[in-house]
């Protein structure tokens, strides 16, 4: 998990270093997510809130970097309360953009925190709207895990990530 982190970090870091070209968009917003199959059968609503980079490749195509942090809260179930489930997301993909539309692919890393730890690679299709300097994006995500304590071998939500453009205060600050 530490090399796994390790590597997202500075793969931020390559980013926020490449910022200077004005290449980049940087967003920052929270995330509401809703657990379905087994693990919806464990754990409630999740919240949290995710930093994500995008970087153009051509007219329609942009690669992007995400990654968070969300909490699930606990669900009785027959009598056994589990312990709130929390998770660090980091995810690499790609987007096509068609006018205010967007569909998109990522992939990546969750682990999912509680009694036991699970963590395990990370597929994450995209639709997204933007409206300004918002990103609107629904989200599907499937963490496949081995010898999963709490479910099945994977943790499955449907989310919805709400970003806010923070490269025109980077480029145009205001103070």
């Amino acid at each position: 998990m530490k090399k796994i982190t390790l590597f997202f970090t500075s793969l931020l870091f390559v980013f926020i270093l490449n910022a200077q070209e004005k290449i980049l968009s940087y967003y920052l917003g929270p995330v509401v997510s809703v657990p379905t199959s087994d693990f919806g059968q464990v754990a409630g609503m999740g919240f949290g809130g995710e930093f994500q980079v995008d970087y153009p490749f051509g007219k329609h195509i942009d690669g992007f970097a995400q990654g968070g942090f969300q909490s699930f809260s606990v669900k009785n179930l027959n009598g056994h309360k589990y312990t709130a489930f929390s998770t660090p997301t980091f995810l690499l993909g790609s987007r096509y953009n068609f006018n205010k539309f967007s569909f998109g692919l990522g992939i990546g890393y969750n682990s999912y925190l509680s009694r036991y730890t699970e963590d395990g690679v990370s597929i994450d299709p995209q639709i997204g709207f933007k409206i300004n300097n918002f990103n609107i994006i629904a989200h599907y995500n499937v963490t496949y895990v081995s010898g999963a304590a709490f479910t099945s071998s994977h943790f499955n939500f449907f989310g919805l990530k709400l970003f806010y453009r923070l490269s025109d205060i980077f480029e145009n600050p205001k103070f």
